[in-house]
Parts: C-alpha cells; sequence; structure tokens
C-alpha cells in the first residue's frame, strides 16, 4: 500500500539502508507517544487510505446477501404457502 515493494520483482524499490534509517527515525519519533504530532499525522494519513481502501473494496465485490437464516425460511415457507 506504501509503495516500497517493485510490483514486477517483489523486492524493495528503495535502497535497504535507506528503508531502515526511515524506520528507525519513525521509531524514535514515536517515543513520544501517540499523543505526538507527527503520530497524529501519519495515523490520519493511514486512517484516510484505509477507509479510502476499503470503500473501493466494497464498490468492486459483489455484497453477501445478509438474510439470516430465519428469515429465508420464512420467505421459502411464505412463497408455498401462496403457490398451494
Amino acid at each position: 500500500m506504501a509503495d516500497l515493494v517493485a510490483s514486477e520483482s517483489g523486492l524493495p524499490a528503495f535502497d535497504w539502508g535507506a528503508l531502515l534509517g526511515g524506520l528507525l527515525a519513525v521509531a524514535k519519533s514515536l517515543e513520544s507517544g501517540p499523543e505526538s504530532t507527527n503520530f497524529q499525522k501519519w495515523k490520519s494519513t493511514g486512517d484516510a487510505l484505509l477507509a479510502e481502501r476499503e470503500a473501493l473494496r466494497k464498490k468492486t465485490e459483489p455484497e453477501h446477501d445478509k438474510e439470516t437464516t430465519s428469515e429465508a425460511i420464512t420467505s421459502i415457507l411464505s412463497d408455498n404457502a401462496m403457490r398451494d
């Protein structure tokens, strides 16, 4: 999701050292806790992307029928009674 891996090769799209250095900077910044400005900014950005992807997933996947078993049985019995 963060485009850190090259889709063609499956390998990191960036230098390993640069990725590790970036993660170390993030870890150091998070020492301030979830109240820090950086944490809140990163969380907001990540939450927005996750919500966007979830909305897209819901649009592209067929919605499952949410009818309960008892509702399905009632519907079948009702249909059969109307035929009789």
